[in-house]
């Protein structure tokens, strides 16, 4: 039997969102799937998540922030929040 990609990344990230378990996909007039999820853990995931990629956000601004700095030393807040685009005064 060959699977589609999408039924190969259900198994491969079954585990994040419910530790242990396994999905369940049933063949018949309709196809269907069972797949028992961790709320907590499924909440958890989601949190770990979303932090990493708002870390991640965070390093590039900065970075970027750094370099526009380094390249002109003479630029203020207002002049970096409409050089990046993505961030408020405040948040420079």
């Amino acid at each position: 039997m060959n699977v589609g990609s999408g039924i190969r990344k259900v198994f491969k990230y079954a585990s994040l969102y419910s530790p242990g378990s396994k999905p369940e996909f049933i063949e018949g007039d309709l196809f269907r799937f069972n797949f028992p999820i961790d709320a907590k853990t499924t909440q958890e995931t989601t949190h770990q998540e979303i932090k990493k990629a708002t870390q991640e956000k965070d390093l590039n601004t900065k970075d970027r922030i750094l370099e526009l700095l380094r390249n002109n030393p003479h630029y203020g807040r207002k002049k970096l929040t409409l050089e990046l685009k993505n961030i408020t005064e405040d948040g420079v």
